[in-house]
């Protein structure tokens, strides 16, 4: 039987916080399926962080020389292509400009394609994904759509008038769309636009294009992704199952359902497909499946859980308190223990219907229910909120922590974050905690 420390560090491990199991952006979200990116600037975090591993015990300084090694490379002067995760780079750490590079260039799109909101997710998934989950999302929006007067016809003349305007390569920023549409006679008052392209997204017409600036673009989804691969429905069900428990186990039907936006019973048929690949553990009276095979996290295993007990951790006998120091400060090695900075609506809470496993529900309101405000982690639990202020020579941090102490520790966790932004970071804490 697994404990409740094992299911977070597993997850953790499996989510690849701490860890740096992808070289790529692209080949992260393909390992998580999508990732949520209505946040985008959030979402370039939640990528990066889990490319470069948060290695938050490195000083600040530290930080610094990574980003340098990052615009060494972009200059040239590293071996390899110059990229984070090349062999001849292989300390570099990525950047948010790396990451949204690797946006622009459409090696990972975003797009409405759960629940719904916009993800970031590969082109090589998004045709089978959308045939997927596009279905219950217009259901969803149909009653919006009566409202705005929004029918078929009008959606037809919607995507004939997108691939006219946006073939051979084009790519449109909203603003640019309105005297497209304007000239179809097609109206965008109230929240029409933003409906008319969100279907146009749900049938395959559009998705990202690359940013203009700071406004985002669209682009013919065909010429974005043109070797998208589809597959039949209960072979789609199944794919998004073993996508889902893969990188986020151990976790409920319940869980799956929420984070999909398909149902308990497409969950069941889906973990039946691997039935030989997936364990089924009860804690609490929860019903947590477990994928099995390789590339993750299991019970049984050298499992980061039995590796570093809690009472490891420097400070960790001290009741209510965060530890002062880790003494290396270094928390590359997968444990459950130490602090993780992570964005707002990161998949490690987002991803899961009941979060009380890492989110005690008296501190819910004032997190934002884990989900609406960026998050700080300790010992794999929401341990406070944290949010930026950029200034043009630094990133001034302010967090609010639900226990004392734990200072130095964090100001370690946030060095990650600021070679990531390429920018100093310098954290005020609440004065009580002083």
């Amino acid at each position: 039987m697994i404990t409740k420390e094992a299911i977070i560090s597993m997850r953790l491990e499996n989510q690849r916080i701490g860890t740096a199991g992808s070289k790529q952006p692209e080949d992260l979200v393909s390992w998580l399926g999508c990732v949520q990116a209505q946040d985008f600037a959030g979402a370039k975090w939640a990528i990066g962080s889990r490319l470069i591993g948060q290695t938050g015990g490195a000083k600040q300084a530290d930080g610094a020389k990574r980003a340098d090694r990052v615009k060494n490379a972009d200059a040239g002067q590293s071996e390899g292509n110059g990229q984070p995760g090349d062999a001849g780079e292989k300390q570099a750490a990525w950047t948010d400009a790396a990451i949204q590079q690797a946006f622009n260039e459409g090696r990972i799109l975003r797009t409405h394609i759960l629940r719904p909101t916009w993800h970031f997710v590969t082109p090589g998934d998004i045709g089978w994904m959308l045939a997927l989950t596009a279905p219950r999302i217009k259901a969803f929006c149909a009653g919006m759509h009566r409202q705005l007067e929004l029918d078929e016809a009008i959606f037809k003349r919607c995507h004939a008038t997108l691939r006219k305007a946006l073939s051979g390569g084009v790519q449109l920023t909203r603003k640019e769309l309105l005297p497209v549409f304007r000239q179809a006679k097609i109206r965008t008052d109230e929240l029409r636009l933003a409906h008319l392209l969100m279907q146009a997204e749900l049938e395959g017409v559009i998705c990202s294009g690359a940013m203009n600036g700071k406004q985002f673009t669209y682009a013919l989804l065909e010429e974005r992704a043109p070797e998208g691969k589809l597959l039949k429905l209960e072979e789609a069900v199944a794919e998004l199952v073993l996508r889902y428990f893969k990188s986020r186990g151990p976790a409920t039907l319940a869980d799956f359902a929420w984070w999909s936006g398909l149902t308990v019973a497409d969950g069941k048929r889906g973990v039946e497909a691997y039935r030989s690949q997936f364990l089924n553990e009860v804690v609490d009276e929860q019903s947590y499946w477990i994928y099995s095979g390789a590339g993750c996290s299991v019970p049984g295993t050298s499992s980061p859980a039995s590796s570093s007990p809690a009472s490891s951790v420097p400070g960790a006998s001290i009741p209510g308190a965060f530890p002062v120091s880790s003494g290396t400060g270094d928390f590359s090695k997968q444990d459950i223990s130490g602090f993780r900075v992570l964005p707002a609506f990161d998949e490690y809470t987002v991803a899961y219907k009941d979060r009380d496993l890492v989110l005690s529900p008296k501190h819910a309101l004032r997190s934002g229910n884990g989900i609406f405000k960026p998050i700080l982690l300790y010992e794999g639990q929401v341990a406070g909120t944290w949010q930026r202020t950029i200034h043009k020579d630094h990133i001034a941090i302010t967090t609010d922590l639900f226990r004392p102490g734990g200072r130095r520790l964090i100001k370690a966790a946030f060095a990650g974050y600021g070679a990531f932004m390429e920018k100093p970071v310098v954290c005020h804490f609440d004065k009580e905690w002083d």
